[in-house]
């Protein structure tokens, strides 16, 4: 991903990162609005989906914890990635808008980490399309100014490495605020 999106970030260097996470809040913030009006179309239908989805979301994220930590076995995640062909068909500027737009979305790209999907669920548990914006596009700003950022520093290869060296404390940060927020919503619903 990082190999494909390089070029693109590194294009007119300010315009383009901006371009990129603009698309990340963009895309978090159609994933988050999809993912509160079903939320709240659930919880409107039969209310006890809330209570029981916030159960559901604290057990999500103490096993995808596990699985982050090396604690289980890997499971099987989507593999799709942003296409390579959209700089060709799109042009630099909207291409690299559209990677951030495909990257924000918590959902059509594979995820560096399992604990994404307690993100993804507390959108749909919260059952507020605002919140769930919010959550979604703080995800997308997040993951989109990752990407441009370790672009911006370091050349495709240097940014693989980078990453690569610090996975444990990114692993655990992720996992962290997983937790945390699970438990938060979890709390907040239960009480």
């Amino acid at each position: 991903m990082i190999a494909q999106i390089s070029p693109l970030v590194e294009g007119e260097h300010s315009r383009m990162r901006r371009l990129h996470i603009l698309g990340g809040a963009v895309g978090g913030a159609v994933s988050g609005l999809s993912l509160g009006l079903a939320g709240a179309g659930l919880a409107a239908a039969n209310p006890t989906l809330q209570p029981l989805g916030a159960a559901a979301l604290l057990a999500i994220a103490i096993w995808a914890a596990a699985v982050d930590l090396g604690f289980t076995s890997p499971v099987r995640v989507p593999s799709r990635q942003t296409p390579q062909v959209w700089e060709c068909a799109l042009g630099p500027s909207s291409a690299s808008f559209a990677w951030g737009v495909d990257l924000g979305t918590g959902i059509t790209t594979r995820p560096a980490f399992v604990s994404v999907a307690v993100l993804v669920g507390a959108a749909l548990i919260v059952a507020s399309p605002f919140w769930s914006m919010f959550i979604m596009i703080s995800y997308g700003i997040g993951k989109a100014g990752a990407v441009a950022l370790a672009v911006n520093a370091h050349s495709a290869r240097d940014t693989c490495d980078a990453i690569a060296s610090h996975h444990g404390r990114i692993t655990n940060g992720a996992v962290a605020a997983a937790l945390c927020m699970a438990a938060l919503l979890a709390v907040g619903l239960l009480s």
